[in-house]
C-alpha cells in the first residue's frame, strides 16, 4: 500500500518540495504501521492491538483497505490542471483568513466551510502546488470508499458492501471531483454520512447514528448550499416514516428523538443562512446572480447545449454513473435510454424493502426539486449540485446486482462487468480530449512558460481565465484581450495569445478575430500556433509598433539564439 500510494504521489506532483514532503508522509505511515504491527506480536495477551489484529485479520477489512489504498492512488493520479473554479479556490485561499470570508461574502455564492479547509490545509504544507491543493478533496473522495462498505452493510449486507465498495473506488464522476480543488468530493461524503446516520437512526435508535445524521446535514449547508435540497427531502422522509409507524408503540420515542436532532441540526444551519442571504443580495444587485456563471459554459448535453427537458435530465442521470464523456459518447449513451424500460420489467413484481425505498428517495427527492427549479432557471440543471446524492446511486446499483441473484458467481460476474465499464469510463473522462469538460490549461501554459523571456507578453481572452494564466504563468507582464484593452504592441519582443474559444461568448469571439488578432499580426509573424483541448495559443513575434498616424515604427529582434 505505501509504495502504490508512494508511486502515485511522484506522478502528480512536481516539486521537490511536495516530493520530499509525500516521501516523509509515506515513510511516517510506513514506520507507525510496522511499530504497531512489532508491539502486537509482543503482547499476546488481550488488549486495543489484539482486537485491532483480530479485526483488521478478517477477509472483509482485507478487502475494504485494499480498495481503499487502490482508490487512493487513482485520485492522486490526474491527467488535468486546474480550471476556472478552482483557480478561484486558489485566490481566496492565498488571502488571509479574515479577507477570504469578506471575499466570499461579497463576492461568492458559495458557503465557508470548504474555503476555511483549504486554507488552513495550505498553511499546514506551506505550499500551492496542486497536490497540496487537493488534499482536502482527495481526503474526502477516499473517506467515501471504507464509509460507502460501512453504510452498505448496515443498510443491507456484508455482500452488498463489498460489491458497493468496489463500485466507489472507480465511479468516473466520485473521482472526478476528488481531484477538484472545490468542495463537491466534502459535499459527496457528508451526503452519504446523512443518509447513512439517517436509516440507522430509525433503525436503531442510537444517540451515535442520531448525531451522525444532524451534524452531517448541518455541514451540508456550510459545504453547499444545494445540500438543503438533500436535506429537505431526508426530512420528508422522516415524516414519509412516521406517518407510516403512527399506529407502532415507538411513534412517541420516534417523533420526540426526531424532533430534538431536527432542532440540532438547525442549530447548525441557522449561523450560515444570514451569510447566505447576503450573497445572494450583493450579486443580484451586482447583475452577476443567479445567471450563466462561466463554469457552466461548454457543457453540453446529449450534443444539445444549455437545454432543459427530458434528455438535459438523462444526461445529469449518465454524468451521476460514467462520468463525463465526450458529445459523440453522450449520444451514443443515450441511445440506450430502453435498457431502463428493460430493467423495469425485470424489477416488476419485486417489492423493495424500506432502506431501498429511503434511498431511492435519498437521490430522486433533490434530483427532482433541483430538476423544478431548473425550470425557471435551465443551469441549475447540473449533476455537480446533487452531487451529495452520488454515492446513494452506487450503493442503490450495488443492491440491484446482488439482488439477482443469491449465488455467488452470477453477483461476482455481474459485479465484473460493471466495474469494468466503470473503469473504462474513467479512463475516458481523464485522457480523452473531447471531454468538454477538460481544459487542458496546464499543457499550454507549460509550454508558453518554457519559451518566455522577460520583457514578453502573455495576453488571454476572456477575462474569466486570468486566474488560471496566473496561476501557471506568474509574471507581471500578464494582460487581458479585450475590445477596450488590447495587449500593448511593439514593447516586447514576443506576444503570446492564449484563447479558450468554449468559455468566450459569441460577440467577444467574432471582436477577438475580426479585430485583435488581425491588430497583433499586423505587429510581426506567428512564429508557432498550436491547439491542446479547449484552448488556443498564438505566439507571435512583434517586428514593428504602429506609431503616430499608424505609420510602422520597426522594433529591434530578439538576438539570434536567445530562444
Amino acid at each position: 500500500v505505501a509504495a502504490a500510494v508512494q508511486t502515485a504521489v511522484l506522478l502528480a506532483e512536481h516539486t521537490a518540495g511536495g516530493m520530499a514532503m509525500a516521501t516523509l508522509v509515506t515513510m511516517a505511515a510506513l514506520t507507525i504501521g510496522q511499530g504497531l504491527v512489532a508491539v502486537g506480536r509482543e503482547r499476546s495477551t488481550g488488549g486495543l492491538l489484539i482486537a485491532i489484529r483480530r479485526r483488521t485479520s478478517q477477509p472483509a477489512t482485507i478487502a475494504v483497505l485494499a480498495c481503499t489504498a487502490v482508490g487512493l492512488t487513482v485520485r492522486l493520479i490526474t491527467f488535468r490542471g486546474i480550471w476556472l473554479d478552482e483557480a478561484t479556490s486558489i485566490r481566496q485561499a492565498r488571502m488571509h483568513f479574515a479577507g477570504m470570508i469578506g471575499n466570499l461574502y461579497q463576492t461568492d455564492v458559495h458557503p465557508p466551510l470548504y474555503f476555511a479547509l483549504l486554507w488552513t490545509t495550505v498553511r499546514v504544507f506551506h505550499s500551492y502546488s496542486e497536490f497540496v491543493l487537493r488534499v482536502p478533496s482527495v481526503v474526502c473522495g477516499t473517506a467515501i470508499i471504507p464509509v460507502t462498505y460501512f453504510a452498505a452493510r448496515d443498510l443491507f449486507d456484508r455482500r452488498t458492501a463489498i460489491v458497493a465498495t468496489v463500485l466507489s473506488v472507480f465511479a468516473p464522476l466520485m473521482v472526478w471531483y476528488s481531484q477538484e480543488i472545490r468542495m463537491y468530493a466534502q459535499f459527496m461524503l457528508l451526503g452519504l454520512l446523512a443518509m447513512w446516520g439517517q436509516v440507522m437512526a430509525y433503525r436503531t435508535g442510537r444517540r451515535p447514528y442520531w448525531a451522525v445524521w444532524a451534524v452531517s446535514s448541518g455541514l451540508l449547508a456550510w459545504t453547499e448550499y444545494f445540500g438543503l435540497l438533500q436535506v429537505l427531502s431526508q426530512q420528508l422522509m422522516f415524516l414519509w416514516v412516521l406517518w407510516k409507524d403512527r399506529w407502532t408503540d415507538g411513534f412517541q420515542r420516534l417523533m420526540r428523538k426526531w424532533l430534538g436532532w431536527s432542532l440540532v441540526m438547525a442549530t447548525i444551519i441557522l449561523p450560515v443562512m444570514p451569510f447566505a442571504y447576503h450573497q445572494f443580495i450583493v450579486n443580484q444587485q451586482a447583475g452577476k446572480g443567479f445567471h450563466l456563471a462561466p463554469s457552466q459554459a461548454g457543457t453540453a448535453t446529449l450534443g444539445i447545449r444549455n437545454r432543459y427537458g427530458v434528455y438535459a435530465l438523462l444526461a445529469n442521470l449518465i454524468w451521476a454513473g460514467w462520468g463525463y464523456q465526450p458529445n459523440a459518447t453522450m449520444t451514443e449513451l443515450g441511445a440506450l435510454w430502453p435498457l431502463g424500460m428493460l430493467m423495469a420489467l425485470l424489477l416488476l413484481g419485486r417489492r423493495p424493502g424500506r432502506n431501498v425505498g429511503l434511498l431511492a428517495m435519498g437521490f430522486a427527492g433533490p434530483v427532482l426539486i433541483l430538476t423544478g427549479l431548473a425550470y425557471f432557471k435551465h443551469f441549475l440543471l447540473d449533476v455537480r449540485y446533487v452531487s451529495g446524492a452520488v454515492p446513494l446511486v452506487v450503493l442503490a446499483a450495488a443492491r440491484l446486482i446482488t439482488a439477482t441473484s443469491r449465488r455467488m458467481l452470477p453477483v461476482a460476474a455481474v459485479t465484473t462487468v460493471v466495474t469494468a465499464s466503470l473503469a473504462v469510463a474513467l479512463v475516458n473522462e481523464q485522457t480523452n480530449s473531447s471531454n468538454p469538460r477538460h481544459y487542458a490549461f496546464h499543457s499550454a501554459l507549460t509550454r508558453i512558460v518554457g519559451a518566455y523571456r522577460p520583457g514578453d507578453v502573455i495576453a488571454y481572452a476572456p477575462s474569466d481565465i486570468g486566474g488560471v494564466v496566473r496561476y501557471y504563468a506568474p509574471t507581471e507582464d500578464v494582460v487581458q484581450v479585450s475590445r477596450a484593452a488590447p495587449p500593448p504592441m511593439g514593447h516586447q519582443h514576443e506576444v503570446f495569445v492564449v484563447l479558450s474559444r468554449r468559455l468566450t461568448s459569441p460577440a467577444a469571439l467574432s471582436s477577438f478575430y475580426k479585430e485583435q488578432l488581425p491588430a497583433i499580426e499586423r505587429a510581426g509573424f506567428v512564429l508557432e500556433k498550436f491547439s491542446v483541448p479547449n484552448v488556443k495559443v498564438w505566439e507571435v513575434e512583434v517586428t514593428r509598433r504602429m506609431g503616430p498616424g499608424n505609420v510602422p515604427t520597426p522594433v529591434p529582434r530578439r538576438p539570434a539564439g536567445v530562444r
